[in-house]
């Protein structure tokens, strides 16, 4: 019942990591710069792509930490995999709330821009904007913890490109909490605007090339540790 009962865990693991990399992949395509030129050219799936991408990692973690706990017998191990569940709700908590905000509020009224709907578009200088990379700094935190919940497993060896990616992930991520404060951020005023946009477009895709990966391989731990389980 045990084996049957975490086979069910990691197949939802491996869809809600699968989901986070495609997802994050799709959003990729809809930023890139080089087909087009503006962020906003397809912000309502961008944003709808974010919100399956938090809520599917938040699972994610939840679904390692059952399988750290189960397999790894490891208090230490099985502390860490807690706190990367703790600091993924942090995560989905805020970027759900910015996203759902977007698509519901600001998108709809993009040809009616208020000073106050200014103010909470997802965009260089603007509170929501902080809010937006406040979270992404949870993530960035969760993921260093979920790489240390995954250091001791038996198949550490096999893990080891995930675990740095995520640590990498999580150290690069990490100064996500400064960067609202930077000047830079808000220079965008008049001539200019599409080069920082661009500017942004080409963060965004950076991000997308550490995180996507980092989902389609944890996506793949979850599907060998059923397919382990289903044969035993």
């Amino acid at each position: 019942m045990m084996n049957a009962d975490l086979t069910t865990i990691a197949t939802i693991g491996w869809w809600s990591s699968f989901s986070s990399g495609l997802f994050t992949s799709i959003s990729a395509i809809t930023i890139c710069p080089l087909l087009y030129t503006t962020f906003n050219s397809n912000a309502s799936f961008t944003y709808f792509s974010w919100l399956i991408v938090a809520s599917s990692y938040f699972v994610s973690t939840i679904c390692n930490k059952y399988v750290v706990i189960q397999t790894q017998k490891n208090i230490t191990d099985a502390f860490y995999a807690d706190l990367a569940v703790a600091f993924a709700a942090m995560y989905a908590s805020y970027e759900c709330a910015v996203y759902y905000l977007q698509l519901t509020y600001v998108v709809r009224r993009a040809t009616k821009m208020s000073i106050a709907t200014s103010l909470i578009r997802d965009e260089p200088g603007t509170p929501i904007f902080a809010i937006d990379l406040f979270g992404y700094f949870w993530l960035s935190v969760s993921t260093i913890f979920l790489a240390l919940s995954m250091e001791g497993r038996s198949n550490a060896t096999k893990n080891k490109f995930l675990v740095s990616l995520l640590y990498f992930h999580g150290i690069a991520g990490s100064t996500c909490i400064v960067v609202p404060a930077l000047p830079m951020i808000y220079e965008k005023d008049g001539e200019g605007g599409e080069e920082d946009d661009a500017m942004w477009q080409y963060v965004l895709l950076f991000w997308c090339a550490q995180f996507a990966p980092i989902c389609f391989l944890m996506s793949k731990n979850f599907g060998s540790f059923v397919e382990r389980h289903k044969s035993a």
